[in-house]
């Protein structure tokens, strides 16, 4: 799931979003909060949904993975082009220690983001 790219809907350098001489108080206000409130709002209902969503989606296939991993009903090629040699998936690399440790390594890069 891609991430939607943030951006303001008002500028600072254009003249015509913030005029240079206001009077009016509040709008003074109002344009100084304007901006920030974008952000916190992109932050809170678009970022964090989609990364949630992100995590849900990748511990949904880790749930996967490990029952099929441990019932032996993993097929070939679900993980990798390859076919997993026999023995290769042990009760000590899919214990819940070592699936944390895992879990916990995994970064950006590994997603292909």
């Amino acid at each position: 799931m891609a991430i939607t790219k943030f951006a303001f809907t008002k500028d600072w350098t254009n003249s015509s979003d913030f005029p240079t001489l206001q009077t009016d108080e509040a709008q003074v206000r109002a344009d100084l909060q304007e901006l920030h409130n974008e952000t916190r709002d992109y932050l809170n209902n678009t970022l964090l949904q989609s990364v949630d969503s992100s995590v849900s989606q990748m511990q949904d296939w880790t749930k996967n993975a490990v029952a099929g991993a441990t019932t032996g009903t993993l097929p070939d090629e679900s993980i990798s082009t390859a076919k997993l040699a026999d023995g290769c998936v042990t009760a000590a690399k899919i214990s819940p220690s070592a699936l944390t440790g895992w879990l916990q390594s995994v970064t950006y890069a590994d997603l292909g983001t």
